[in-house]
């Protein structure tokens, strides 16, 4: 802080203090979302892979090595509280002034299936994971739309008309 704050306005430092506040219970919050709703479900799905295959006699039983372990919740509650700093991300653009509320609702379709992709990616291959980490990538997104209409800069007319025109 010593070294940021010389080189901001007394403007720009009234922003900060929320912005990092909020940054980090979102990062944190994500963290421990998925450390308490993801982790289970993961943990559940692939131990519950242990099982005797046919009638050969092979049974397969899950073995859990440390270093595996360590990189998927790592891996995972990365994941989860980068995905969660989202609300913060386009807060931040819209106050700027790159996005508004009207921009969101439009692309919101679009960002249900990026959420889906992103998903997909950050968690192992099962749906119950890219589920959890979607369905909230989406109620956040939501969040996200009612934060910019609250404290975002307001559209003009010209986009306030092309959003009515394009709903009817």
């Amino acid at each position: 802080w010593s070294f940021i704050s010389p080189g901001l306005y007394a403007r720009e430092k009234r922003y900060v203090i929320p912005f990092v506040t909020l940054s980090t219970g979102l990062f944190v919050g994500g963290g421990y979302f998925g450390w308490r709703a993801a982790f289970p479900i993961s943990f559940n799905y692939f131990l519950g892979l242990d099982r005797e295959i046919g009638s050969t006699g092979v049974n397969i039983v899950p073995t859990i090595m440390m270093g595996d372990y360590i990189d998927f919740c790592t891996q995972m509650l990365l994941g989860f509280g980068l995905v969660f700093e989202m609300p913060m991300l386009l807060l931040f653009l819209s106050i700027v002034g790159v996005v508004n509320y009207l921009h969101l609702i439009t692309y919101g379709r679009y960002f249900i299936l990026i959420a889906f992709i992103i998903a997909a990616i950050l968690t192992p291959p099962d749906v119950p994971d890219q589920l959890a980490m979607a369905i909230p990538m989406c109620l956040l997104y939501g969040l996200s739309i009612g934060l910019c209409y609250v404290f975002g800069k307001a559209p003009s007319e010209a986009q306030k008309l092309a959003f009515r025109g394009r709903k009817q």
